[in-house]
């Protein structure tokens, strides 16, 4: 990681302490932390954040110090400890509608998110969840981070020109995190990649539980996702069944979905997810019938 100290030693010198980009503006709602995009003096709820990435040398492309910041009168009191986990793999945006490439191979594509004081790396960036990096909690307190991209998933530099979208969420030790929001960055990427991005990034963040496409209904198709990687104790994202971002799929996913399920045939949750589990012959499906029938009877109460 030499090379990107290098990198952000000579961003910093070249370049004013300001965020002329996005800021992620941070606020406490009935003990939740929340996300806020300022415009004029107001302050409004947002979950996307478009961010343009700078050639700094060798056509190394790094974020211009965008910031995470405690919004003034947000309610964080002084001291609370804030900091961002990563709720899914970094995305590279491939087209129009429900268009991108999950990056999580060893030499995919990942983001170097490194803060301008130390020059630290603190990102696990593949789609494991975890806190990464604390920032203080005083109003008008703030963080710049630089984002990077790593084309062999280590270095900078050589990642592809275009538009990549990284899901993250705030998190605390004594607040609810945050719902989850998303960095849209692009690499040299069109006007029309960067929009229709952000409006890709929209759906997702407002994506029902259990919606593992991303296409508005929770059917059999998500049902048959969540079957195939139930049990999964790590590395899960929404787009394999993980809606609670704990990185697993588990019970409680199998109930978010049982309560936005819609079945286009007619056909009874129950019934849908016996069909579903079929599919999957592991043994340690065989349990998750009595599973289902605590779902169902929940789902009639």
């Amino acid at each position: 990681m030499k090379k990107l100290a290098l990198i952000f030693a000579l961003a910093m010198s070249s370049t004013a302490m300001a965020h002329p980009g996005s800021r992620v503006w941070v606020g406490n709602e009935n003990d939740q932390l929340i996300t806020y995009q300022k415009s004029g003096n107001d302050y409004v709820y947002e979950q996307v954040y478009l961010e343009p990435l700078d050639n700094i040398v060798d056509n190394i492309w790094t974020t211009d110090f965008p910031g995470y910041e405690v919004r003034p009168n947000g309610d964080v009191a002084s001291g609370t400890e804030i900091g961002f986990d990563f709720t899914g793999p970094l995305l590279r945006f491939t087209g129009t509608g429900i268009g991108f490439t999950e990056l999580i191979g060893n030499t995919d594509t990942k983001l170097a998110i490194t803060n301008e004081i130390d020059e630290t790396v603190f990102s696990k960036t593949g789609n494991a969840p975890g806190t990464s990096f604390f920032f203080p909690s005083l109003p008008g307190d703030h963080a710049h981070m630089f984002y990077t991209p790593c084309g062999d998933g280590v270095n900078a530099g050589g990642a592809l020109d275009g538009v990549y979208i990284q899901p993250m969420r705030l998190s605390s030790p004594t607040l609810e995190s945050s719902n989850w929001y998303f960095l849209v960055l692009s690499q040299n990427g069109s006007t029309s990649d960067q929009t229709n991005a952000v409006a890709l990034s929209r759906t997702m963040a407002n994506a029902l539980p259990g919606d593992t496409n991303f296409d508005g209904i929770v059917n059999f198709a998500d049902l048959l996702t969540v079957a195939q990687n139930y049990g999964t104790s790590s590395g899960s994202w929404w787009t394999r069944g993980d809606f609670d971002f704990d990185g697993a799929v588990n019970f409680s996913d199998l109930l978010l979905t049982a309560q936005n399920y819609s079945s286009a045939s007619g056909t009874d949750f129950e019934t849908d997810w016996l069909h579903a589990r079929a599919t999957v012959p592991e043994p340690g499906m065989i349990g998750l019938l009595g599973i289902v029938v605590v779902i169902v009877g929940r789902r009639t109460r």
